[in-house]
């Protein structure tokens, strides 16, 4: 992308924003942030989250593997999930800063 940018073949950056997705767990009323496969097979409740770094939210999709969770513990895994993607968000931007334009370089 960045050489056709370069040349000019492409007049205008394509990609708009970095994409980050975390998995958030509730185990009793713990929230885990990245569960490993074991965390995984032994969650509670197991989401999965996809940001832009807008911080808009691209998809969501979760299970309670046994019973049930509040919307406070939702908005809880939401947050945990936020502050997951914008560490990933802060690592993009390090690897792709040098070649990535200016306008992209802060979520």
């Amino acid at each position: 992308i960045k050489k056709l940018y370069d040349v000019g073949e492409i007049k205008q950056w394509p990609i708009k924003y970095y994409v980050s997705a975390v998995s958030v767990g509730l185990k009793n009323d713990t929230i885990l942030l990245d569960l490993d496969f074991e965390e995984d097979s032994m969650i509670h409740t197991d989401m999965n989250f996809v940001l832009n770094s807008n911080l808009q939210l691209i998809e969501i999709q979760g299970t309670a593997e046994l019973g049930y969770f509040s919307r406070l513990q939702l908005n809880s895994m939401l947050d945990y999930a936020e502050n997951g993607c914008q560490t990933l968000f802060k690592e993009q931007i390090k690897i792709l800063a040098p070649i990535w334009p200016p306008e992209i370089q802060s979520p």
